[in-house]
């Protein structure tokens, strides 16, 4: 077994533990996919972009949501590392005048 796939089976078999890995969120669906009036519909509401895993399970959403909506194209999942360098950094005349008023 190549070490791709041992990773992806060790990361399947503990689902539970992604909230520890500080895994940020991003919906790819534009509409909710799940069916009207099912649980699954009302744990997929709970989705905010940038909200990290464990956020979501702390709102009741299950670690079984986030694999069936990764393996079907309806979530992805990131590192919070990448999501923070996308945010540009404000520039030093900012900076000076907040801190000079």
């Amino acid at each position: 077994m190549s070490k791709d796939k041992k990773q992806s089976v060790v990361i399947a078999g503990n689902k539970a533990n992604l909230a520890r890995l500080g895994l940020v969120i991003t919906l790819l669906a534009k509409e909710n996919p799940k069916r009207p009036g099912s649980e699954a519909r009302d744990r997929f509401d709970l989705y905010k972009n940038g909200m990290t895993v464990a956020q979501f399970q702390a709102k009741g959403g299950k670690a079984i949501d986030i694999s069936w909506d990764l393996k079907h194209g309806f979530i992805k999942v990131g590192n919070a590392v990448k999501a923070v360098k996308a945010v540009k950094p404000v520039s030093s005349a900012v900076t000076s005048a907040v801190t000079s008023a």
